[in-house]
């Protein structure tokens, strides 16, 4: 089972959802993401996070439309993990923009989101994730330049 690949131990996670591979189970993910961030006093960060969550699992379903996905959300010092198990050991790919296919943008949108994301493969799975920087200094989308 690929969810044996899992090394980061599952009881410290904040909180952890099996989704089914079903049409339903990123609008599942979206509402464990709303109602988590919610009751941890994190309600700025709901709107991102859902929207990673939701292309995260997406992709998943995609790559692993058989097998079970896993979400979890994880406090790492500043900032809150979100991480997308699946067992398809395949790379996430960046395709080239195209402004006519129906799909290609969602790690995109994920990389421009977070604060920073990327992804470990196993042999049986890999896991994405996403960091959302907690208590953000300066408002969403004002840029420092130095």
């Amino acid at each position: 089972m690929c969810n044996d690949a899992i090394t980061r131990p599952v009881d410290q996670a904040i909180r952890r959802i099996r989704l089914e591979p079903t049409p339903r189970a990123a609008r599942d993910a979206r509402r464990f993401v709303s109602e988590t961030l919610t009751e941890l006093g994190h309600p700025d960060l709901v709107e991102d996070a859902r929207l990673i969550a939701s292309e995260l699992i997406t992709n998943s379903l995609t790559h692993a439309p058989k097998y079970p996905i896993w979400l979890s959300i994880w406090r790492t010092g500043a900032f809150l993990d979100l991480e997308v198990w699946d067992c398809s050991p395949e790379p996430p790919v960046y395709l080239d923009p195209d402004f006519f296919a129906e799909g290609g943008r969602g790690l995109h949108i994920v990389k421009e989101l977070g604060t920073a994301c990327g992804y470990t493969t196993f042999d049986h799975g890999k896991v994405v994730w996403a960091l959302l920087e907690l208590n953000k200094p300066w408002a969403h989308g004002i840029s420092w330049i130095d």
